[in-house]
């Protein structure tokens, strides 16, 4: 019993830290100054329709959840898989490469020579 405790404990550690660790992970920690603020987002050039502002930031392993108000109150994920290549300033930030983008669960088709995703934040 104790050995799978102590298993089970060295998993939980190992996924903690490569959360910490990922490109995921560190832009969350950058993004957080986008939090409860208006902003404009792009996804491979497109316009997240009714997307209000972030709600909250989170990393799980490689992926960065972006959890979007929407203007009619709703909350819905953007998740960036395997985020890469980004640059992150004080009203905007852009991520050039990712696996792949979802929005409110459904994967959004890639379109080349744009960036992933865009944030601006708005006045």
């Amino acid at each position: 019993m104790s050995t799978i405790f102590i298993v089970v404990f060295a998993l939980g550690v190992l996924l903690v830290l490569a959360t910490f660790l990922s490109k995921a992970g560190q832009l969350s920690r950058a993004l957080r100054g986008f939090a409860y603020r208006p902003v404009e987002i792009r996804v491979w050039g497109q316009p997240i329709p009714g997307a209000r502002q972030i709600h909250s930031i989170r990393t799980i392993v490689a992926g960065l959840h972006l959890f979007i108000t929407c203007e009619d109150g709703s909350t819905h994920d953007l998740k960036v898989a395997q985020p890469r290549d980004a640059s992150v300033g004080e009203d905007a930030a852009e991520i050039r490469e990712a696996a792949y983008v979802q929005w409110a669960k459904r994967k959004l088709p890639r379109a080349a020579g744009v960036p992933a995703v865009t944030l601006s934040c708005r006045s």
